[in-house]
């Protein structure tokens, strides 16, 4: 990566988005509020997203997708447009509304959409979207590089010193094809919604993926962020340094917790990893459904359980018979049971036919059982 790219880099990814949450968060709520989607292009592709997953140069490619021009709460339907250079120029007369052109939108299923919210420390403001590299992968089954995904600051505590951030995100392989080639033909600005027929497209979630192609528009808010920059440098230079330094207080305390984890977990692992070992702990612990299997041969046909409980081959029955004292008996002649015992007074049930018992007993060894005992029953 050159130079120049490396700082396009920062200055999109690191500062200018921490920056921009500053001086939002000294405005008025009402000056910053989250523009409606009033007037937009919405794309649905129609083909299988395998198609789209790795869109080559050459075209046509012959994958369509189905555009919807919504204008004030309203969709229109514009029909199909393959993706193709006729395409891109069909949606390119599609897209003018007046001097501007229109932002787009690809649509995804709602259950394609992703969100959930985490908490980071306060420091991690400055470098939400470095940070966020770091955190996707932990609260995500997926790497950083295979989605599309957005970080959103939804709440400051300062008194905690914590961020509640919602992120947002889907599977960039179904897309990633379709988001190049907008890409190539200059389209933008570009969102990925998930449309819902209960809400208004102002409700939708939404992934930010795009820029706006507007490039003197972005040359002045450019300049306009540099003279904001150094009029703001020397105030924030001190807090963010104060602000750095105590995350990496916080990361050097928690670095002994992450070793010991990581010991935990090797050791873990090795323990799963081996046969031999959880053979015997299954052993030591008992089975269920041969627990279970026994119960059924002992208990009488006139008897059911209501609560059964095993833990260390330790058993507690919970159930109905007519006579506990004779289940209890017949369950202490039985060899796959040791020491039964009741627990409990037992009582009687509302329609006075059966005794409610609890009743405690172990689940004998096999090496203590006798080679051709009789079952109980």
């Amino acid at each position: 990566m050159s130079f120049s790219d490396s700082v396009r880099s920062f200055w999109q990814q690191d500062f200018w988005p921490w920056y921009k949450t500053q001086i939002l968060s000294l405005l008025p709520r009402r000056w910053h509020r989250q523009r409606e989607r009033s007037h937009f292009l919405l794309l649905i592709p129609l083909n299988d997203a395998a198609t789209l997953t790795d869109l080559p140069e050459d075209e046509p490619l012959g994958t369509t997708v189905d555009v919807i021009r919504w204008v004030d709460g309203r969709a229109f339907d514009e029909g199909m447009v393959e993706i193709n250079e006729q395409g891109a120029a069909r949606l390119t007369d599609l897209a003018r509304a007046g001097r501007l052109a229109l932002p787009l939108a690809i649509g995804i299923a709602p259950q394609d959409l992703l969100e959930t919210e985490i908490r980071l420390p306060l420091a991690a403001e400055r470098s939400l979207a470095s940070v966020m590299t770091f955190e996707i992968p932990r609260v995500t089954p997926f790497m950083t590089r295979s989605l599309f995904w957005s970080a959103v600051i939804t709440k400051r505590i300062a008194t905690h010193q914590r961020l509640l951030v919602r992120l947002r995100c889907t599977p960039r392989a179904p897309i990633a094809g379709l988001v190049s080639w907008l890409a190539r033909h200059r389209f933008g600005p570009v969102e990925i919604v998930a449309p819902t027929s209960a809400t208004a497209p102002s409700g939708w979630r939404s992934i930010p993926i795009g820029q706006a192609a507007d490039r003197t528009r972005n040359l002045r808010l450019l300049w306009l962020c540099v003279v904001l920059v150094a009029a703001a440098a020397l105030g924030a230079g001190l807090r963010q340094n104060a602000q750095s330094r105590a995350l990496e207080t916080q990361i050097d305390a928690l670095r002994p917790a992450v070793t010991h984890a990581q010991m935990l977990r090797s050791r873990y692992e090795t323990l799963t990893g081996n046969p031999a070992i959880l053979a015997r702990q299954s052993e030591a612990s008992g089975s269920v459904s041969k627990a279970m299997e026994t119960l059924s041969a002992a208990l009488p046909d006139q008897a059911y359980l209501t609560e059964f409980a095993l833990h260390a081959r330790q058993m507690e029955l919970t159930g109905r018979a007519p006579s506990a004292a004779a289940l209890l008996e017949r369950m202490a002649r039985d060899h796959h049971f040791q020491d039964p015992s009741l627990s409990g007074a037992v009582t009687r049930s509302d329609d006075e036919k059966d005794d409610v018992f609890t009743i405690r007993t172990r689940f004998a060894d096999e090496s203590s059982q006798p080679p051709h005992a009789e079952p109980g029953r």
